[in-house]
Formats: structure tokens, sequence, C-alpha cells
């Protein structure tokens, strides 16, 4: 289970999430650039098979009066579970944004970004993403999350085609799977729980 999620405000973070009462761990946090950050967290088998419900709750300082919070929340059948998440890169940067990560035969790599602009159209045809979620209704930060399937060990280039002059923030990471072959063959790919905005 893997969620995706912004803040935006001068200062705010997202201190911690739970889903069911269980605690997601933390896949990468991105720095603040223009009062946004993004970060990533995941839970595995066992803490989903632990969890009471299936509600979501999340711990933040600042926010959200003062600004807003997106999440993307997912699920990865046949992920590896001892070590589920690779941390590989978060940046900031003003105009167009990108990150290079490690391939692994047959993983999944994810990528969020976050924009201080609004009525952003996310496009991902230049390094083939696929997309998940494309938020075009946030007051002052659109965001959206993606995701590409590894096919070796080669270095892979991540990120939106969009450019401009506004600042935005991304995060990378790559999920392995359990065994090779486990995530095309199971369901070709994640599933969608929703954008929650």
């Amino acid at each position: 289970l893997i969620v995706i999620t912004g803040i935006n405000g001068a200062g705010d973070t997202m201190d911690s999430i739970t889903y069911g009462g269980q605690s997601m761990s933390l896949i990468v946090a991105g720095n603040e650039q223009t009062s946004r950050r993004m970060y990533a967290w995941y839970l595995n088998d066992a803490g989903i098979a632990a969890a009471s419900g299936t509600a979501f709750s999340a711990s933040y300082t600042g926010g959200p009066a003062g600004g807003r919070i997106g999440h993307t929340v997912l699920s990865v059948s046949g992920a590896e579970q001892t070590t589920p998440t690779v941390t590989n890169n978060a940046e900031v940067t003003t105009g167009a944004v990108s990150a290079s990560i490690t391939g692994v035969a047959d993983a999944l790599a994810f990528v969020g970004v976050r924009s201080t602009s609004t009525g952003v159209d996310w496009t991902w045809t230049t390094n083939g993403e696929t997309e998940l979620t494309d938020s075009t209704v946030i007051t002052a930060n659109d965001d959206a999350a993606a995701y590409k399937a590894m096919t070796d060990g080669s270095s892979y280039t991540l990120g939106p085609d969009n450019s401009g002059t506004d600042d935005k923030i991304l995060i990378c990471f790559r999920v392995s799977p359990v065994a090779s072959g486990s995530f095309t063959t199971t369901f070709g790919g994640p599933t969608l729980h929703g954008g929650i905005r």
C-alpha cells in the first residue's frame, strides 16, 4: 500500500500517516520549495493484515488551514516485503523537473510532482510514464503521480514534460517485485484507489 502526498504552507510538514491504525513507513520526503513538500509512505502486507479498518489518518505540523494537502493512494500486488521500497532521489527545481533512478528488472518506479501553478495539465510523453493522478483543481498547488515499469538495470529518468518558470518539487522511488515478473504477470501495474484532495 503506497501513499504519495503533498502539503503546502511555509514550514508545514507531514509527520505521519496511519492506515487502519497501523503506522505507514516513510519512503522519501522532498525538500521544501516555495512552501511545498512531497512525501511517499508505504505499508507492507503484514501491516495491512493487522489494520483495523480502512481509514487513513494523517498527522502534520502546520496546514491544512493555511494550505492544501493532496494524496494519491494505490496498492502494489507482488511487492518484495522485507525491503519493498528503495529511495533514490528527491529533487527541487524551477522550470522542468526530473530525477534519475537505477532500474531493476520488472520493478516499478514511481514519481510524484507538485507545482506552484494552478490549472497544470501534467503530461508524461518524454519519459513514458503512466499517469496515476492529475489534479488541476487545487488552489495554488497542482500535483500529479505516475509510474514506469522497468525492464533492466539501466538508469531511468523520470519526470513530467511540463516546464515553465513556476517552482516544482519531485520525488522518485522504486518498488521491487517479490520475484521476477510478479508485477507484470500478476496484475500489470499498481491499482489506484483514488486521489484525495
